[in-house]
């Protein structure tokens, strides 16, 4: 199919709230790749950016507000839709953690907390894989190291050797100037 330019893709998404799946369909072979693109450069996981792009064209697909076009182009609605999952994602998956006052030397204000907390779940995300899963697991949703395992099909053994390492490198990737 060949590209629609941003009029065409207007029509098509207006066609698509009104209930036409061959529209809808057509939107999607036009914007699948540049929201995919998007979202993958923010997540960097080839099978994460896929089901967030499924879950974006979801989203608008089962939206009740139909697309106002004023100074938007069909792909900044789409941009638009896609960080909002973004943050909710990341919502989701780093439930705010309380951080003691001993944890922070000398915090101040609850934005340099802030910025602790999200120092650390960058840093664990720069982590090659599959520790920042794990360290996830482990430590934010609450799993054992024995269902991390079975999960990951390897020893428990391996599942600690591998946070042990990650722990060395979060050291490494995390500094603070206090």
């Amino acid at each position: 199919m060949s590209e629609l330019n941003e009029e065409g893709l207007i029509i098509l998404l207006h066609k698509a709230k009104q209930g036409d799946n061959l529209a809808f369909e057509q939107v999607y072979q036009n914007l699948f790749l540049p929201v995919y693109r998007y979202i993958f450069k923010r997540v960097q996981n080839k099978t994460t950016a896929e089901d967030l792009t499924q879950t974006v064209f979801l989203k608008v697909y089962t939206s009740k507000t139909p697309f106002e076009n004023k100074n938007t182009s069909p792909l900044a609605y789409f941009f638009t839709v896609a960080r909002n999952l973004l943050i909710d994602q990341s919502k989701m998956s780093y439930p705010t953690l309380p951080l003691e006052e001993d944890m922070v030397p000398d915090a101040q204000n609850s934005q340099q907390k802030f910025q602790v907390s999200e120092d650390i779940h960058t840093a664990i995300e720069r982590l090659e894989p599959p520790a920042p899963t794990m360290l996830k697991m482990k430590f934010f949703q609450g799993y054992s190291t024995d269902e991390i395992a079975r999960h990951f099909n390897t020893s428990t053994n391996n599942v600690r050797q591998i946070q042990c390492r990650a722990f060395k490198k979060l050291r490494d990737l995390i500094t603070y100037e206090y």
